[in-house]
Formats: structure tokens, sequence, C-alpha cells
């Protein structure tokens, strides 16, 4: 939980991969894995961080 005391940064840096595949001419399913690669909170107590890793999966349609 983060306090007052604990801001968190606007920026920080990740690596990301990802890979889709068309089921027909239209629709298609995408996924992508980011993993955080920078401490997201200031001023925090040694040991202490906060990376964000994120998994994401779509389906989608082609106009």
């Amino acid at each position: 939980m983060v306090t007052e005391s604990e801001a968190v940064k606007d920026f920080g840096l990740g690596l990301a991969i990802g890979a889709g595949y068309y089921i027909s001419e239209k629709f298609y399913i995408s996924t992508r894995y980011a993993l955080g690669l920078t401490n997201r909170l200031e001023d925090a107590p040694s040991g202490v961080s906060m990376k964000l890793n994120t998994f994401q999966a779509g389906l989608g349609y082609r106009f």
C-alpha cells in the first residue's frame, strides 16, 4: 500500500515480448508480457521496490 511518504514515479523502463496469430482473415488473437526493470517507488526504504509486470491477452477483429 502506497502512503503519502511513498510516491510512485511516473516513468519506468521495461522489456516486452508478444505474439499474435490470425485465426482467419478477419479475426486474430494476441498476447504480450512486459517485465518492469526499474523501481517505481521514490524514497523507498532499502530492499523495498515496486516493479510493474503485466500480461495481456486479446482477441481482435480486422476491418
